[in-house]
Formats: C-alpha cells, sequence, structure tokens
C-alpha cells in the first residue's frame, strides 16, 4: 500500500472507536446532479373511528370540526350563534380543536352583533315621543364603542383570572373568551327597537343567567382552569361580569356630557 492511500484510510479511521467514519464529499458543481432526499416521520395525533375497515379514517367528531373550520365567515357566524346560545359546551369543546382567530371573532361576529345591537338601539330611541334623531344616533355609537372596550376589558380579566386558576394568562383566549360569553346579552339587545323606556336595561339583566351558562360551560375545558379552582372562578368572572355589564349604562351619559362628538 502506498502512501496516499495509508493517510487517506488513517483520516476515515476514528482514532477513538475504531470506527470508520462516512467520507465528506465536496460539493457538487454539476448542477445536473439530483438534490438529496430526506425520509421525513410524522404522527398524527387525532382520535380515529376504529370501527370503520380503514383505520386512517378520522372519527365523525373530527371530520365535524374540520368541516365547519373551513366554512365561509359569514356561515361561520350563523354555526357559532346557534351553537354559543343552545349548545355551549360543544361550542368551547370545539374552539379547542378549531379556534377562532381575534379577527375572526371581531369580523364578523362581534361586528355583527354590535352593529345589530346599534340600529335597534337607535330605532327604538327614535320611536319614542320626543325623541332627537341626532343625540339618539349619537347614544346609539356611544353605546356600541362601550360595548368594544367592555369586551376587551373583560377579556384581560378573565386572562388574569384564568392565570390565578392554574390555567396561565394567556390574553388571546381570555378576550376570545370574553367575546363569545357576551354573545346572548348581545343578541339580546336587538330587543332595543321596541320603543319601550328601560326594556333594553331590563332585557341585558334577564339575559345574564344565560352568559352565566356560556362562561361556565368553558371553564374547564377552554381556559384549563384546574378542576378545584373552577367554582370559584367561574362565580368571581360571573360577578366581575355583571359589575362591567351594569357600570357600562352610566358612562353613556357622561361621555356624551364631555362633547366629544
Amino acid at each position: 500500500m502506498d502512501k496516499q492511500s495509508e493517510d487517506t484510510n488513517q483520516n476515515r479511521q476514528s482514532p477513538d472507536t475504531g470506527l470508520f467514519e462516512p467520507e465528506t464529499k465536496p460539493a457538487a458543481t454539476n448542477s445536473s446532479e439530483e438534490p438529496a432526499h430526506y425520509e421525513v416521520n410524522v404522527k398524527h395525533y387525532a382520535n380515529y373511528d376504529k370501527t370503520r375497515p380503514d383505520d386512517t379514517s378520522y372519527s365523525k367528531e373530527i371530520q365535524n370540526n374540520l368541516a365547519y373550520a373551513s366554512q365561509p365567515p359569514f356561515r361561520r357566524f350563523f354555526l357559532d350563534l346557534i351553537c354559543v346560545l343552545l349548545h355551549p359546551s360543544a361550542f368551547w369543546r370545539g374552539q379547542t380543536t378549531h379556534a377562532a382567530t381575534i379577527g375572526q371573532m371581531h369580523f364578523p361576529h362581534l361586528t355583527i352583533l354590535i352593529l345589530l345591537r346599534m340600529i335597534a338601539v337607535f330605532i327604538g330611541g327614535v320611536l319614542l315621543p320626543g325623541a332627537n334623531a341626532s343625540q339618539v344616533l349619537l347614544q346609539s355609537v356611544a353605546q356600541g364603542l362601550l360595548i368594544l372596550v367592555s369586551i376587551w376589558a373583560f377579556g384581560f380579566v378573565v386572562a388574569g383570572v384564568s392565570a390565578l386558576g392554574g390555567g396561565g394568562f394567556h390574553y388571546d383566549k381570555g378576550l376570545r373568551f370574553s367575546g363569545y360569553v357576551m354573545t346572548p346579552t348581545l343578541f339580546v339587545g336587538i330587543i332595543s327597537i321596541i320603543p319601550v323606556p328601560y326594556l333594553t336595561t331590563i332585557c341585558d339583566l334577564l339575559s345574564m343567567p344565560w352568559a352565566f351558562v356560556v362562561l361556565g360551560a368553558g371553564i374547564l375545558p377552554y381556559l384549563k382552569i384546574k378542576t378545584e379552582h373552577a367554582p370559584m372562578v367561574t362565580g368571581l368572572l360571573c360577578g366581575l361580569l355583571l359589575c362591567l355589564w351594569g357600570v357600562m349604562p352610566m358612562l353613556i351619559p357622561f361621555l356624551m356630557s364631555l362633547n366629544l362628538w
């Protein structure tokens, strides 16, 4: 064996383990040479329907979740609205697999509900005897803005209380939770189109137990609150929501007195 071959073998053999290491090839200069292929193993974590012949078939629940998440925005709005109002537990379970984004919650969900409430408040206020249309319009706009600010503020409260209850501080999750929890009250506000004094306030208070049910249904599956802390967190959030919504009507006359319009 000549000296060049001996040097090559020494470079290719590990002095510590005695194993031969792979030879490093220079970078290919020929552009026609095929690139290296890498094999990647991917694990899918999902529920499978073992009763079907094809073991790779998704379960019916996963199929429904995927179909729901791919719906157009306005169709998804109606699905969200019906599910929140009638099946809040199923809604929160679905949000764990296909959570709505902050943008999807604001548009079209909150946008439609707040606009409908503002329009109803304006029409009902104008129909009252001796009403000033411009004044009623400003009050309607002020109420819509306060509702939006209240949702953002309550979202921060939810995130803070969730952190105390073992669920961690996640403002995006708290904001989504806040928006959907207030859905029953925003929906009931459409009744404001009936020109009866204080009807909106009365209906808001009557809708609060409905909102409490939606809130309580999402404490464990969505916020991931520890089971031993769930009753305390539920009661605290229900009380804070009631206080926040009760203070909001008092702020409207104050804003009107500032002549910001």
